[in-house]
């Protein structure tokens, strides 16, 4: 009885590893995922993804972001 409960635990574990990698996937995945209903924009995903490859690679970049206070909302 335990051995067929601790595989289906298992089951169970493979289904959130899987979930997690999905969303771990990019900022896309991980926006959508997390956010709700708040998904980035193209424009907001493009600055997140020179952010995490700055990050990724250790540059040490320092990041300065201005949108414009109207910025997409006729997209």
């Amino acid at each position: 009885m335990g051995e067929a409960f601790a595989r289906e635990g298992q089951g169970q574990g493979d289904d959130l590893a899987r979930a997690l990698r999905g969303l771990l996937a990019g900022i896309e995945p991980f926006s959508r995922g997390l956010m709700g209903g708040h998904v980035l924009r193209s424009y907001q995903v493009e600055v997140a993804r020179a952010i995490i490859e700055s990050v990724r690679r250790g540059d040490g970049q320092q990041f300065a972001i201005v949108f414009a206070r109207q910025a997409g909302k006729d997209e």
